[in-house]
């Protein structure tokens, strides 16, 4: 998802090697382009996190970039920030469920300004990459020995048999 906001691939000035596949395991991310919208932030940061258990399925980030779509696409259509300025003149402490909508509609336009000055940014964005003698090789489908990259967590962790990649231990036997 850092692919789409940077227009560049992740980790793209680096090797993909044993070093980076191991700081990826202790939490290494790629980094967001400036201007990101940080709903957008957010839910990448969810299907990165190294609890399984805890990343989206692909119906709920589905579902999520059809909601902001259809956030943006109706802004085109109407203008609320007009009708902002009318809910400004409601008394919100005397009406709850108004307040509520308030909030929501609030929210609703920080997730469509953040969105319209990302499509501002995308054409600045550099979609050219460095050099490196691998390049053709690194970005696409290709054998990970995981095995290699297992031995040298062993190593630097100083454990046993066991690997703790997150939350989500793994045994490994190493012959």
């Amino acid at each position: 998802m850092t692919e789409v906001t940077t227009g560049m691939y992740p980790f793209y000035e680096r090797p993909f090697d044993i070093e980076l596949a191991l700081e990826i395991c202790n939490g290494k991310r790629p980094a967001f382009a400036l201007e990101t919208p940080s709903c957008y932030i957010e839910l990448a940061k969810l299907c990165m996190d190294p609890d399984l258990q805890k990343r989206p399925t692909a119906e709920t980030i589905r579902d999520k970039l059809t909601e902001w779509h259809s956030f943006v696409k109706e802004s085109n259509d109407y203008d609320e920030f007009d009708e902002l300025n009318k809910s400004d003149e409601l008394d919100e402490f005397n009406k709850p469920d108004e307040c509520n909508e308030i909030d929501e509609s609030n929210e609703k336009l920080q997730i469509i300004n953040e969105f319209m000055i990302a499509d501002m940014r995308i054409s600045e964005l550099a979609i050219t990459l460095k050099e490196h003698p691998d390049i053709i090789y690194q970005y696409a489908s290709k054998f990970i020995n995981t095995h290699d990259i297992a031995q040298q967590y062993k190593k630097r962790s100083n454990q046993h048999d066991i690997y703790d990649v997150g939350s989500i231990p793994l045994k490994f036997q190493l012959t």
